[in-house]
Formats: structure tokens, sequence, C-alpha cells
């Protein structure tokens, strides 16, 4: 079969004490031919649409059509208008989740899920997982099925939204560590502890050192005083400061500790590289009066 679709639906037409319920779940098989979906005025419930493999073409207002890729989630609210197409090429596998309630919209705010269109989510096994398991408890309808429909469904959401929540939590600690490399480099020549960047950035010091490490291969005291000394290396070369005032000038209290991390890095002493600095100056200043 080239367009195979399963649904299956609740018959509990009882008034349920709980905030929300299932209406139905299924998935979408393509293969040889297009399959359109064209709902102007939406649905009566909201619906979750995960797309396991291939692509799904979801129109967004007016004309705005998004090719959105597997292990992806798109969101309707009720009454919205849905317009969406599974073309054959892409052999496309979706599965769905309807549901409603009078609690339905405040708990999705209460997970960031309210506003959402279209959202990444890796856990494939989980989607498929709780479709099926809802599949299954409203084929048998079992004793409080319906109640078990519900905690799947309230489980997959939460999923949902740690995923979610771990991606935006990880930009912003990418985002933080950058404003930091920033923060240093402007600021080289001042002490500012690892606990006043952690604290600014509401990380842990361990967190904040890990993160620093990660995103810059060393260290937040490595990295200032490399910024320092490159910053001596020019002052020993463009200025006449003495030794003391540049080792101040680029942040350093202790003169013996410049000049030790100096010759660490470049191998030779501050003294030495002014020097040796001058003598390559004189030497090129020589080789250009003889072409």
């Amino acid at each position: 079969m080239s367009i195979f679709k399963r649904a299956i639906y609740s018959d509990d037409d009882i008034c349920s004490p709980l905030p929300f319920s299932v209406n139905n779940v299924g998935y979408t098989l393509i293969d040889n031919y297009k399959s359109v979906t064209n709902r102007p005025g939406g649905r009566n419930d909201y619906q979750i649409i995960y797309i396991k493999r291939g692509i799904g073409h979801f129109q967004f207002g007016e004309g705005q059509v998004i090719a959105v890729p597997q292990n992806n989630i798109v969101f309707y609210k009720p009454h919205q208008p849905q317009i969406y197409t599974y073309y054959p090429q892409d052999n496309t596998e979706s599965y769905w989740i309807h549901f409603s309630g009078t609690e339905a919209e405040a708990f999705l705010k209460s997970l960031n899920l309210d506003k959402v269109k279209q959202l990444p989510f890796s856990d494939s096994y989980s989607f498929v997982s709780t479709v099926n398991k809802i599949t299954n408890e409203m084929r048998f309808q079992r004793a409080h099925y319906n109640t078990v429909c519900v905690a799947e469904l309230t489980k997959l959401l939460v999923l949902i939204n740690r995923e979610s929540s771990s991606k935006k939590n990880k930009t912003n600690q990418t985002d933080a560590i950058q404003h930091i490399c920033r923060d240093i480099e402007d600021n080289y020549f001042l002490d500012i502890s690892n606990s006043e960047y952690a604290d600014k950035y509401n990380m842990s010091v361990s967190n904040f050192l890990r993160l620093f490490k990660k995103s810059t291969g060393t260290t937040p005291l490595h990295y200032k005083l490399t910024l320092r000394i490159q910053m001596a290396e020019n002052l020993l070369v463009a200025s006449d400061y003495s030794i003391s005032q540049i080792a101040q000038i680029v942040g350093f209290t202790d003169k013996l500790y410049f000049s030790r991390i100096f010759k660490k890095i470049n191998s030779v002493s501050p003294s030495e590289y002014r020097k040796n600095a001058l003598l390559k100056s004189i030497k090129g200043s020589s080789n250009s009066l003889y072409p």
C-alpha cells in the first residue's frame, strides 16, 4: 500500500475528571503517493505530529511552507489551520497524538510548549512507544484506560520539555562562555576571580571551569595570562617602558612572576625578547639599504 494510515480513537464519552484527555493516536507511512492534509479551520483539539523518518512540508502562516525533517515535532492548537504534505520521494513516517481538555493549555504553558510550532526531539523511541502504549489502552479499554493514556502523554510532554530545556541551557551556557572570553579580553589587566564570573552567569565555579576548558581548550587563568603576555610583547617592542612598568600595565603586581610567566611562554626573558626584537629591527633596516 502506497499510503498507509492507522488511527485509533477513544470511546470514552463520559465527562472525565482528568485535566485533559487523549482523543486519538496514529501513524502514517508514505511510499509512492503524495499525502495532503488541508484543514483551513484546523481541529477542535490539540495535535502533536512527530516526523520519525523523511520530511514533512508544513504551511505556517500565509504561504510559508517549511520542510520539517525527521526527529522534529510540530504542534497544532485547536482551530489552528493545518496544511501539510508528505511527498513519496521523502519516504516519510510520522506519528500523531490528539488531545483536549480544560487544563491542556495551562499544562503546555507550564512546560513552555504553549507557543511552540516546531521543535527538535531526538528520542524517537519514546514518542513511538507512547503512541503504541496509548493504542493498546484504547483498543482493550481496560479499567481507567483513559487515565493511563493521559499519564503516558504527560510523560512524553515532560520528556519533550526536558530535551528542549537542556538544549536551551547548553546554548545559554555557550553564549555565557563567549561573553566571558570577551570580558577577559577587554579586562585582561584586572584580577577578576573565577567565582565572580561564575556568579555573574549563574553557574557553579566547577561548571564554569569545565565549560570554559571545553569551549577554549584552556583555563581562564591561562587565557588571561596569554593575553597579558601578548600585550607585553607589543609594549617591549613598541615602547620605552621599563620591564617593571610593562608588568604593571598588563596586570602583574610582581615583576619576577611576570618574568617567569613570560619566559615560560616565549622561552626567553622579557629583556632578551626586547633585545632580539631590536636586533631584528636593526638588521632589517640594514638590509633595506642594499637592495
